[in-house]
């Protein structure tokens, strides 16, 4: 079983829309949105959340003014997250399924990018670079 098969079937299990709510893991959360909102863009700008699973910091940018799209390889995310999408208060702009490596955007067309899945669940040097140029590509200069 390749590496995006491994991922993939852990995702399937369905626990990731919970994992950062725990408590072994909330401090990794409360890090991750103190230390993007030191660095986020100035306002009005549109962030992608590339590997974003089911909107677990997608929904919080939203929330501070930002035009969020949720990118994700994992079809049982997208399901979840467009739920999620349906009822918030603060709506994501889309929820796309999509792979890292392939983005559907344009050229400079976002202001950010969040890249934490992608960059820890692809472990090829080949895959890493390939992540990488598309977001430089889909990036705002």
């Amino acid at each position: 079983m390749d590496n995006d098969e491994g991922f993939k079937n852990y995702y399937n299990k369905g626990l990731e829309d919970t994992r950062l709510d725990l408590d072994s893991n909330r401090l990794e959360k409360i890090r991750a949105l103190d230390i993007l909102e030191r660095y986020l863009p100035k306002l009005p700008a549109v962030m992608l959340d590339i590997g974003g699973a089911t909107g677990i910091y997608s929904f919080k940018l939203s929330e501070l003014g930002y035009e969020v799209y949720l990118v994700d390889v994992v079809p049982l995310h997208i399901t979840q997250a467009k739920e999620k999408n349906s009822l918030a208060e603060y709506k994501l702009k889309d929820v796309i399924l999509g792979d890292a490596r392939q983005l559907q955007f344009p050229d400079h067309f976002a202001d950010g990018i969040l890249l934490f899945g992608p960059l820890y669940h692809l472990v090829d040097k080949e895959d890493r670079e390939k992540t990488l140029k598309e977001a430089y590509r889909v990036l705002k200069p």
